[in-house]
């Protein structure tokens, strides 16, 4: 095993370029393919063009950059080198911009509302709400909430032996 580490500040710097080439490539790519109304024209375009739903073509588009990273890792396997006509890491930031475009296909079928709370919350406020269990008192009130809803610690935990 290595010793090497990819610390959190190194993570932030490689997200904070990530995004500025997403939102870089949304801009450029989109117009050269989409023109400058309906940033999925190009999959309804080709879409219509092949009696197939927009998320098919997606599909296509997406799946070529996928394909490189899957044979950069068969590679990485075998110890095969290969010359690469894109850098991988270009290909990851079009598959991101890809994954953006395919959830705003999402949005337009009502499958994803815009604009959504994050799933993650806020470092600060989870403090604050885990605090209440380094409190024996707040954790009494929650056993209290248990035993007033009729739920026993022991009886109601699944069985750990399934």
């Amino acid at each position: 095993m290595s010793n090497r580490i990819f610390s959190h500040d190194a993570y932030k710097n490689l997200l904070d370029q990530t995004v500025t080439e997403i939102v870089r490539l949304s801009k450029l790519k989109g117009g050269e393919y989409a023109g400058d109304t309906d940033r999925l024209a190009n999959f309804r375009r080709n879409g219509e063009q092949l009696d197939l739903p927009m998320e098919k073509c997606w599909a296509v588009y997406y799946n070529k950059h996928h394909d490189a990273v899957m044979q950069y890792i068969r590679d990485l396997s075998t110890g095969k080198g290969r010359q690469r006509l894109e850098p991988l890491g270009g290909r990851i930031d079009d598959m991101i911009v890809y994954l953006i475009l395919f959830k705003a296909m999402l949005v337009e079928r009502g499958e994803h509302e815009l604009p959504t709370p994050s799933r993650f919350p806020d470092p600060s406020q989870s403090a604050k709400s885990l605090s209440r269990f380094s409190d024996p008192s707040q954790s009494a009130k929650s056993l209290s909430r248990f035993s007033e809803a009729g739920l026993n610690s022991e009886e109601n935990l699944p069985d750990s032996t399934d």
